[in-house]
């Protein structure tokens, strides 16, 4: 074997595990992000929360009629409606808004600059399952809340901080559901929650409704995503509007 490959492979070998470890330590902060983000949302509702107040974490719902699933992380059940929340602990800049379907994170004075799908379309669709599931004309909100607070640069009614939703909540009536139905509705979302997925089938589903929507069908109900024109311009609306709110941009 020449002596050039005696040095290579090593170096080869070290790299890939470098990397691997690289690779490992990124999931392990990402995945702590999570779950802090998660605590902190739990923390803060446990404070807000009136006597009759429920609240379900990491909920996974299927409805295999449409190849559709969602992992919800908190559904905060009061008598001032049904808050689906999504929790981000992103740092950076975040710029959104509820047209857009990615938005943006960035890093390092702009250095770094990260894609990622809408949550506020993400929670919609959460949303969506859930009062299909649950067949209940009951108020529910699309609530996405970014832990680290960095919400200025961010144009949606849907988003908040951590204090901001503490505020939201303080001043909103808690006179939309009776506490006994509270009981009920929780009970209800226990009974339909499914066991946890596997992460490839989950993803796998993503994919199904990726492939739905490049076809212009409607991934939440499965109608047809037909051409209108808005303030806005042109985009693609669901046929089955005003029942389901699905758009999607040229």
């Amino acid at each position: 074997m020449p002596t050039t490959l005696y040095i290579l492979i090593p170096l080869i070998i070290l790299f890939a595990f470098i990397a691997a470890l690289v690779k490992i330590r990124t999931w392990h902060i990402r995945k702590n992000a999570g779950a802090y983000g998660e605590k902190s949302v739990v923390k803060t509702l446990s404070k807000c929360a009136l006597p009759d107040d429920k609240l379900l974490n990491n909920v996974t719902l299927v409805n295999p009629q449409n190849e559709m699933s969602a992992q919800i992380d908190h559904i905060f059940i009061s008598t001032r409606g049904i808050f689906v929340i999504e929790t981000k602990n992103y740092s950076g800049y975040i710029y959104g808004n509820d047209t857009l379907k990615e938005w943006t994170q960035s890093l390092n004075y702009g250095k770094t600059v990260n894609k990622f799908y809408s949550p506020v379309k993400q929670n919609a669709t959460h949303i969506y399952l859930l009062k299909k599931l649950l067949n209940t004309a009951y108020p529910v909100f699309n609530a996405v809340i970014f832990v680290q607070g960095n919400t200025e640069r961010i144009k949606s009614e849907h988003v908040y901080s951590l204090k901001t939703f503490r505020e939201f909540l303080k001043h909103c009536p808690a006179d939309k559901i009776g506490s006994s139905e509270v009981e009920a509705i929780y009970q209800k979302i226990k009974a339909i929650e499914s066991t946890e997925i596997p992460i490839s089938e989950h993803i796998s589903n993503i994919r199904a409704m990726k492939e739905k929507i490049d076809r212009n069908i409607c991934p939440r109900c499965n109608g047809a995503l037909t051409l209108r024109n808005g303030k806005h311009g042109n985009f693609y609306g669901c046929s089955n509007y005003p029942d389901c709110k699905f758009t999607k941009k040229i």
